[in-house]
């Protein structure tokens, strides 16, 4: 039960009030301003008890007992029947004509605000190889060569580190804030690969054992 931050009272102590009431004898009033209540509602909550039990001592919903606005059921289904097609938003407004908004709203009371929750994640696929080669991961990280201490550590933003040009062979996209980039893989560190000559990266495995098959992401030096 979540109870507002500036309640007054909760189940129990509104059992309090209504044990000291009809068990001890207090007065309604005086019961009442013990629980730092109204003797108003120290009667309501007597009142609740007496035709509903222990159960009217509970907090009841604050929704209208009736909604002339609400959404009917049929277009509540539809909604619902749209969406399982993996609809967007937008789309199951624009065919249903009911406003986004409301269309989100439902689709979140629903847990169905995002369309990955359609359907549950596709489990891990692991798998093992017998033999070195039957299947090679092939992938590339950006290494910095750092001289010296950076702002991390200094707060000093000044002291960005620049490589004299042609001291190192660049491309020009291989240079960020002046300090040359480096592709590496376990394998070998090389200065970053063109799309054309990413083949040549192959050439250290191939040389320590016959590869079968090769994993990659789709990197523009090896879908190019």
């Amino acid at each position: 039960m979540d109870l507002h931050k500036n309640a007054r009272s909760c189940p129990k102590s509104r059992a309090l009030l209504v044990k000291r009431v009809l068990e001890e004898g207090w007065t309604v009033r005086k019961a009442a301003e013990a629980q730092g209540l109204s003797a108003r509602s120290g009667y309501r909550w007597l009142r609740r008890y007496r035709s509903e039990g222990s159960q009217g001592l509970q907090d009841r919903s604050s929704c209208p007992h009736q909604s002339p606005r609400r959404l009917g059921k049929k277009d509540r289904e539809r909604i619902l029947s749209l969406r399982l097609e993996r609809l967007s938003q937008a789309e199951i407004a624009w065919k249903t004509g009911i406003p986004r908004s409301t269309v989100s709203r439902w689709l979140r009371r629903w847990d169905l605000g995002r369309l990955p929750q359609l359907a549950p994640p596709e489990p891990v696929r692991r798998y093992e190889k017998q033999h070195a080669g039957e299947l090679v991961h092939l992938d590339i990280k950006k290494l910095g060569k750092i001289r010296s201490v950076g702002h991390r550590i200094t707060g000093d933003y000044r002291g960005a580190v620049r490589v004299p040009a042609g001291s190192l062979p660049t491309w020009p996209s291989m240079t960020t804030r002046g300090w040359p980039t480096w592709r590496s893989s376990r394998m070998s560190a090389r200065p970053a690969p063109k799309p054309f000559s990413s083949g040549s990266w192959l050439s250290s495995p191939i040389e320590a054992f016959t590869i079968q098959r090769i994993l990659t992401d789709n990197g523009a030096c090896y879908v190019a």
